[in-house]
């Protein structure tokens, strides 16, 4: 792993423009929390991440559900919920509890709950889902790591994006998770499990910058700057460990403890590999869904299509349902 590339002076100058010097300051506490709440604790940051994409929306959810316009909890409530009731779901790392509250309205759920170590974004959680009269969903903070959780008492336990930020994952997923699901519960995933602290590879830097240098220089303006951005050498070290020590930590132990010590009842692939690097920054000029950057998106999803086929790697980015193996009554 690189101490530092060059990626890590141009996000400096980036998040100076987008976030100013109080965020930048943050990352020089020597709380290693706090500095992961910096990163997470406001709910109304304007980004340019490829999330915010409604043409990569729509490519997850025909992944997942074979659908565009079917959403991953929707198929969820169809494929596995749909004859239960009174279910009790938890939620680690919610964020500001946009999936939470949508399986609340739809699913049937007697309870959601969900859990996040920043109080900013939980406090926007439980006011968004007061204005929308959900009297069966719940957050408060809390750091999960300490979380006392009582066994057998969740029916469906949700990770969005979050279980890559843990820490002693081997723990988590071989001892607490099978211990606090009932029985014939369902853990719920769509995450990453790629390199650790985003450690891109040579043969994939290859192909993400092929696929930038083809781009119009227009749909290459970073967010809040008149940069170009030319191109991607990921993140270094000393980067990973300042801004977000939580960030991929260990996430290339969650496939090896899905396999020894979960049933997989499905799992799809949701890529990432070219399209996640590649967009950061400049996913805002594809978020108007016009024609012309449809057609630049749908290019450079071809590409990342055309490097999972040729080089045969695993995705960055999956949705998952699984059982315990064996299940832990205390």
């Amino acid at each position: 792993m690189p101490w530092i590339t060059r990626d890590d002076f141009i996000e400096l100058r980036s998040k100076l423009h987008q976030r100013g010097w109080s965020y930048l300051l943050s990352k020089i506490n020597p709380s290693a929390a706090d500095r992961v709440r910096s990163t997470f604790g406001s709910s109304s940051i304007h980004h340019a991440n490829w999330w915010i994409v409604p043409g990569i929306r729509r490519r997850w959810n025909e992944r997942i559900t074979g659908s565009p316009d079917q959403r991953y909890e929707d198929y969820v409530i169809e494929q596995y919920l749909s004859d239960k009731e009174d279910l009790d779901m938890l939620s680690l790392g919610c964020g500001v509890g946009s999936h939470e509250r949508y399986f609340a309205q739809r699913g049937p759920f007697r309870q959601v709950t969900g859990i996040d170590l920043a109080d900013n974004l939980i406090q926007k959680a439980s006011q968004t889902a007061r204005e929308e009269g959900l009297t069966n969903c719940h957050f408060r903070t809390a750091d999960v790591h300490s979380l006392a959780v009582e066994d057998m008492s969740c029916d469906v336990l949700l990770f969005h994006s979050s279980l890559h930020h843990f820490y002693g994952l081997e723990r988590l997923m071989r001892d607490q998770i099978p211990r606090i699901l009932r029985p014939g519960g369902l853990l719920v995933l769509n995450d990453y499990w790629g390199p650790n602290r985003l450690q891109w590879t040579p043969r994939q830097l290859k192909a993400i910058n092929e696929a930038l240098s083809t781009m119009p220089e227009a749909c290459r303006v970073r967010f809040k700057s008149n940069q170009v951005k030319r191109s991607v050498t990921g993140p270094g070290w000393w980067r990973m460990r300042l801004s977000d020590p939580s960030e991929a930590a260990e996430a290339e132990q969650i496939k090896p403890f899905l396999r020894k010590h979960y049933h997989c009842l499905e799992e799809k692939s949701v890529g990432g590999n070219i399209l996640m690097p590649l967009l950061k920054d400049i996913a805002h000029h594809f978020v108007s869904d016009t024609p012309e950057s449809n057609e630049v998106l749908a290019e450079v999803c071809a590409a990342e299509d055309a490097f999972l086929a040729r080089e045969g790697v695993d995705p960055l980015l999956f949705f998952g349902v699984y059982q315990p193996i064996v299940h832990h009554p205390g």
